[in-house]
């Protein structure tokens, strides 16, 4: 059974933008144990390309490269944060 986060992704985004309802649906899923958490930790973490390594160890901005946010970061986190808006807090 489909949710209705996972129905709202399919609905906001048609077939001709498979990898924006991809991100809707990862917001439906996200982590955070509020739709708060959800909207700045893990869409931002997922959509924005960020310098690779550790806190104190980071190794240059050449490493955003490898990142694996899309090159589209904003409609990437528009569809997240949607997803994380739509999606069901447990009790």
């Amino acid at each position: 059974m489909t949710s209705d986060c996972y129905k709202f992704c399919n609905s906001a985004w048609g077939v001709t933008e498979p990898s924006m309802r991809l991100y809707c649906k990862k917001g439906c899923d996200g982590d955070g144990d509020t739709k708060q958490e959800c909207k700045k930790e893990y869409c931002g973490g997922l959509c924005i390309k960020d310098v690779l390594g550790d806190d104190d160890n980071k190794l240059g901005k050449w490493t955003t490269m490898f990142a694996r946010a899309p090159m589209n970061s904003d409609q990437c986190l528009e569809a997240c944060i949607a997803g994380c808006h739509n999606k069901v807090e447990d009790d």
